[in-house]
């Protein structure tokens, strides 16, 4: 017979004195009043005192106020530069529907130069076989909405609510699906037992069932050995065995259950809170590590199994993102040929190679490239920066904000540069024109002046320059920037022998 049985009493996890909106709407206002001055330790105490506050809200919290929450959260992790922390908060905006910082968020602000990354969204998972088990009466709410089962996006912060009626007997953060154990409800496989004799029950007042101790129900044994309720006393004993070892709610008690009684009552439910012990210790300091040892120890069609190879991908990932180099993709697709970001991984593997290619400045790394990726996305480039395009006359064009004379300057001193050179200058471009694009930036300061030049040699239908060249420095007072800039450039201007049709 199939039954649901409640892992634990609910209960709540921290006492909690609830807080009106109102108040929670201060404390938003004192963390934006303490960033825009910037008071980082004040933003962060508000911060912290915020995430109190929301958890014990005296109502189910909406997703508009929880994604300001969550905003001014990233906002002040950003400005602490814990850049983890800041994403964290920014999937939990995103999961309630905020793709976007508030506008009062300034251009200039860490968060907004954090938002310039690209994000993955973490998978939605949670444990399987298992429901949620909201209090009597009651309704669970995930991140401001109804939830109908235990899955929440992973790596995120969520914050959950049990109300009943309209008072709150439960308030969590939690970090993905790491649900308290008082909101799930496990499906545990009962035993049949058959009876010893025919299918006769307890008469109602039945002595042992109406003593229920494990003292009256083995004298009953004692006395009747063969008895019609035979079963039933062992059942009662079960019960009250189990329900000792279940107040303890320790990994032990639950073995030692097992160990007592192989074919029990409680079988099922015991394997599931030993797996559930053991995934919230994992939980608490997650890591690699953890993660396989987990799932050793844990059966291979546990609760928290797949969650736990989930969990493993991801977690990979990440190490391969943070590492970011063509060895740690090929590394995350090594090890998870099917995993969730195997496509990503091959496609970004491809792209660091040749960026490291390129890095290296030698035809052998190109030629390494190669031999990895023959006929890739970036084939055509590598092959091309090796020689196997040529160009006749160059295209120069100068691009950016910046003063005229500036602009004039910088492309005189690269035209003499071309013409000593014996490169021939496109008055209009050609099939075998190569472009040379220089983007200028002049930024005025109150002691010296910010400039800046791109340069980047394209060719026909690359998707990327055959050369790229960028030029940062800063000019003093009574400099010339378009001097400054152009000796800049021709010193540092790449050899274009190699693409050259007609030699010097």
């Amino acid at each position: 017979m199939l039954a649901l049985v409640a892992h634990l009493a609910f209960a709540q996890e921290e006492a909690c004195t609830p807080v009106p909106e109102a108040e929670l709407l201060a404390r938003f206002d004192a963390i934006e009043a303490a960033v825009a001055v910037p008071d980082l330790a004040r933003a962060q105490q508000e911060a912290e005192a915020a995430r109190d506050d929301a958890r014990c809200l005296a109502v189910p919290i909406t997703p508009e106020l929880l994604a300001r929450l969550a905003w001014d959260r990233a906002e002040v992790a950003a400005f602490a530069m814990e850049e983890e922390l800041a994403w964290q908060w920014i999937r939990l905006a995103r999961v309630t529907g905020s793709n976007e910082p508030p506008d009062r968020v300034p251009a200039t602000s860490p968060l907004r130069d954090l938002l310039t990354e690209p994000a993955d969204n973490p998978p939605v998972t949670g444990p399987s076989g298992v429901v949620l088990n909201p209090p009597r009466k009651g309704t669970i709410y995930a991140d401001g909405r109804v939830l109908d089962k235990p899955e929440l996006q992973l790596s995120t912060p969520h914050l959950l609510q049990a109300f009943v009626g309209e008072t709150l007997v439960q308030g969590s953060w939690v970090m993905g699906a790491n649900f308290p154990s008082a909101l799930l409800l496990a499906e545990v496989h009962e035993g049949e037992h058959v009876r010893s004799t025919g299918d006769a029950l307890p008469p109602k007042g039945w002595k042992p069932a109406k003593v229920n101790t494990e003292t009256a129900y083995k004298d009953w044994l004692k006395k009747h050995p063969d008895g019609p309720w035979m079963q039933d006393a062992l059942d009662g004993i079960d019960d009250l065995q189990w329900a000792a070892f279940d107040a303890t709610g320790t990994d032990l008690a639950y073995r030692q259950y097992l160990h007592d009684h192989p074919e029990g009552l409680h079988v099922d439910e015991a394997r599931f809170r030993i797996e559930h012990l053991g995934y919230l210790a994992v939980m608490a300091a997650p890591s690699r590590q953890a993660w396989e040892d987990f799932l050793e120890k844990a059966p291979p069609d546990g609760v928290y199994a797949n969650e736990a190879r989930v969990q493993l991908d991801h977690f990979d990932w990440t190490d391969a993102r943070t590492r970011n180099t063509s060895a740690a993709y090929r590394g995350y697709r090594e090890a998870h040929p099917d995993g969730r970001y195997a496509s990503r991984a091959a496609e970004i593997e491809e792209e660091r190679a040749i960026d490291e290619a390129r890095a290296k400045s030698t035809d052998s790394a190109l030629r390494d490239f190669l031999d990895l990726y023959p006929d890739g996305r970036f084939a055509d480039e590598a092959r091309a920066i090796l020689g196997e395009v040529k160009f006749d006359t160059t295209e120069v064009v100068i691009e950016g904000d910046v003063d005229a004379a500036v602009a004039s300057k910088v492309r005189s001193m690269l035209l003499a540069e071309l013409e000593k050179r014996k490169l021939p200058v496109a008055t209009k471009a050609g099939p075998a024109t190569a472009k040379l694009v220089v983007r200028l930036g002049v930024v005025p300061g109150a002691k010296n002046t910010d400039i800046r030049a791109d340069l980047a040699l394209e060719f026909g239908e690359l998707e990327r320059p055959l050369l790229t060249l960028l030029i940062e420095s800063k000019m003093l007072p009574g400099d010339d920037a378009g001097q400054l800039l152009g000796t800049m450039l021709v010193e540092n201007l790449g050899k274009f022998d190699r693409w050259r049709k007609t030699p010097p």
